[in-house]
């Protein structure tokens, strides 16, 4: 055998187990910040559909929370009311999240699950729409002339037989399948794909509740004061006005 082998063999032999199994560098190069844009997709798109219908994610589902590589340390970021990011692995705090997914990344990949089974969620950003989901991308018009309804057509075919993945074996739902195309697969169109989900409640509207109910407010302390000042005029002016009259003393008269 090469000597030249030996170092190669030797650096193999100290692997952990699970990385012989698994590529570890797609793995580490997985983007965190666009697995969470999936991720906060998964939780309020496709999990409840679960919860609703008591059926279980089967593990072949790419979508398995126990699959997520990055996991164990979503779990482990804790943020308080002070505005700060706390580590649940070694307790320290950070003011902004960017550091610490740093430090979750320099001192804590241990606690990466890196199985055979590990998923890096931002892989599946094609059929979530990550940069819609993100803000990233806007709809314009270039985008919406430039669409591709081809490739859009391939994407959701894909997106279809991932989400058939997640089908449990013991009960293939059909209904199933159609509550998670029409969450996911669905958009992956011209016309759908630059729309949000879930959208925000439009500034303007939420401009004219507000003022709307601010003028409401005033318009019934106003109501208040003029029915107070009214009450105190028809009760009381009477009174005051018997006790203005002068006074009727017969004093002696001089003599």
């Amino acid at each position: 055998m090469p000597i030249t082998m030996l170092p190669i063999i030797f650096v193999f032999l100290l692997l952990p187990h699970s990385y012989l199994f698994t590529n570890p560098t797609d793995l580490l190069q997985c983007s965190r910040s666009l697995s969470r844009v999936v991720r906060a997709a998964i939780t309020s798109d496709i999990l409840p559909h679960y919860s609703h219908t008591g059926l279980a994610i089967p593990s072949r589902c790419p979508y398995q929370p126990a699959r997520d590589l990055y996991r164990l340390q979503e779990e482990s970021r804790i943020y308080d009311d002070n505005h700060r990011w706390t580590c649940g692995l070694c307790g320290k705090s950070f003011f902004t999240e960017q550091h610490i997914d740093s430090h979750m990344s320099l001192k804590h990949n241990s606690s990466l699950v890196v199985t055979p089974e590990s998923v890096c969620l931002a892989d599946y950003c094609k059929y979530f729409r990550c940069e819609v989901l993100s803000g990233m991308n806007r709809d314009s018009f270039w985008e919406q002339v430039l669409c591709d309804s081809d490739e859009l057509s391939v994407l959701t075919t894909g997106c279809l037989d991932t989400m058939k993945l997640c089908l449990p074996d013991s009960n293939p739902d059909s209904h199933l399948l159609s509550h998670l195309n029409e969450s996911v697969c669905r958009f992956l169109t011209c016309e759908l794909y630059q729309t949000d989900p879930h959208p925000p409640a439009p500034k303007l509207i939420v401009f004219y509740y507000a003022v709307g109910g601010t003028l409401a407010v005033i318009f019934i302390i106003f109501y208040y004061v003029l029915l107070l000042t009214y009450y105190l005029e028809t009760e009381k002016l009477p009174f005051l006005q018997e006790s203005a009259k002068p006074l009727d003393i017969n004093l002696p008269k001089p003599s």
